[in-house]
């Protein structure tokens, strides 16, 4: 897989200064913003959870997007502004969510199992919130169960590293997770699907 097939835009400085403003003000340094603990992702034990903010909630048996959250439209245009900067066509959402992952001090090497956030075809995309390490790690292998996971995946052949600011789209069949964090306090990413 050429990392032109993984990787369908980048753009390291994506977020304006006054669109970080507007998250650090309401999402990332506001105490009152609303977590909810998550202990499960993909099937892997539940000794590593994380906090995250569901911004749409998955669609299941074609159902219209399920907007849960007073940022989602926020998120949702940054991410049609990206698209659309990109060429890359955007017909609707179909998955969104601030993930919040904290230093746990744990010594695996995945925070989840490697997988794809989607069953069908569609287009991911990353917003890094926070300047932090715990990459994102993509792999030659592929999906190959009836669930999202990829068990087996073990070759490594791209990595992001997190930057506040930094947005990436991926297709959406490209076997992928996170490595846990181990200097900094949190990661906090923007994961959105959209076709």
């Amino acid at each position: 897989m050429l990392q032109k097939d993984i990787i369908l835009a980048k753009d390291d400085n994506f977020l304006t200064n006054d669109e970080i403003e507007y998250i650090e003000n309401n999402i990332t340094k506001n105490g009152n913003f609303p977590w909810y603990l998550t202990t499960e992702a993909t099937d892997i034990d539940n000794d590593n959870p994380w906090f995250a903010h569901v911004l749409i909630h998955r669609i299941k048996n074609n159902q219209p997007p399920n907007f849960a959250s007073d940022q989602t439209m926020f998120f949702e245009n940054l991410v049609k502004r990206l698209a659309k900067q990109n060429d890359i066509e955007y017909y609707m959402p179909t998955r969104g969510c601030i993930n919040l992952t904290v230093n746990n001090n744990h010594d695996r090497e995945l925070v989840t199992y490697p997988h794809v956030d989607q069953f069908y075809k569609c287009k991911n995309v990353l917003i890094y919130l926070d300047d932090s390490d715990g990459d994102t790690v993509f792999f030659e292998e592929e999906k190959n169960s009836e669930d999202c996971t990829c068990k087996h995946a073990k070759t490594i052949i791209h990595r992001e590293s997190p930057k506040k600011g930094k947005a990436i789209i991926f297709n959406g069949n490209v076997v992928h997770t996170s490595e846990p964090i181990k200097k900094s306090k949190s990661r906090i990413v923007v994961v959105w699907t959209f076709i």
